[in-house]
């Protein structure tokens, strides 16, 4: 009986050295990569799926418990992820699919802080996979670079000229000036444009109280009126429009329902004074696309 005790000691022992070396192994796993998908939008909230792959470095499989993910910009929370229970196959890269929902609420935050930071922002998976092989459990820690996102909306149309147009009045043609964009910045919350407005003729162009008037995929986000802008002979005037915005979570719902894809407008309107005539129009609209890439296509 003594030897019979002791022989099970030892495979007691053993077994558990097993199990404990099994689970080193496992513990010491990592994430090779996770990637988003869009699967619904809404009013309130985007709904996605993460997947995360996971190599099991043994040839026996393991299971997994439900455990604490999120989705996270920098150091900020996005989204909490919903996890499940599983098996990862021994000896093979698993790829486990959960779901989460963005609010819309925190997507605009994020969209804040992302615009604010010239846009830029590098969005990650983290958090921790806890396996468990026989008694031993052990955790795998997630983090995760999933993409850094970076996009100018308004890179393409910074220090070009956008040609003012000419138009026939009577007997006289009547001459827009040309307008440059020497900066744009946006917050989210408030527009600020640079501007230079360029006089090519001989004669004065008198701008009456202009009105300025920002669009995202048709929506208006923001109108100002300005001051009078007179521009002399042959001569430029620099300007600054300084614009509160708004319709946030409406921009976002169609930025995202449009496959990441939205279509801005900047315009100007206003009564152009040029040779004694007067008449009020468009002084310039423009429309430039704005793409982001947080999602798999």
């Amino acid at each position: 009986m003594k030897k019979v005790a002791m022989v099970l000691i030892f495979l007691l022992v053993m077994s558990f050295g097993i199990y404990h070396k099994v689970g080193e192994y496992i513990g010491s796993a990592y994430v090779l990569g996770a990637k988003l998908n869009l699967i619904e939008v809404s009013d309130d909230s985007l709904v996605f799926t993460v997947a995360v792959i996971v190599p099991n470095p043994i040839t026996l499989d393991v299971k997994y418990a439900s455990h604490n993910l999120g989705l996270y910009y920098d150091d900020h929370l996005l989204a909490v992820v919903n996890t499940s229970s599983g098996v990862l196959a021994g000896g093979s890269k698993n790829t486990i699919i959960y779901e989460g929902k963005i609010p819309m609420e925190a997507l605009k935050q994020w969209f804040y802080y992302h615009a604010a930071r010239g846009w830029r922002s590098e969005l990650y998976i983290k958090g921790r996979i806890v396996v468990q092989f026989g008694p031993v459990k052990a955790p795998i820690y997630v983090h995760s670079k999933i993409k850094e996102v970076s996009s100018n909306p308004f890179a393409e149309i910074i220090n070009r000229e956008f040609l003012g147009r000419e138009e026939n009045v009577g007997y006289y043609r009547l001459q827009y000036p040309l307008v440059k964009f020497s900066g744009v910045t946006w917050d989210g919350r408030t527009l600020r444009m640079k501007l230079t407005y360029i006089n090519n003729s001989t004669s004065p162009i008198l701008v009456q109280f202009p009105t300025y008037e920002f669009r995202a995929n048709s929506i208006t986000l923001g109108t100002t009126v300005t001051d009078s802008i007179l521009i002399p002979g042959k001569s430029t005037v620099e300007s600054e429009v300084v614009m509160d915005t708004q319709n946030i979570e409406k921009f976002l719902f169609l930025h995202f329902a449009n496959g990441e894809t939205t279509v801005f407008e900047i315009s100007m309107e206003g009564a152009i004074k040029y040779l004694g005539i007067t008449k009020r129009g468009k002084i310039f609209d423009i429309k430039f696309t704005y793409r982001t890439d947080i999602f798999s296509r």
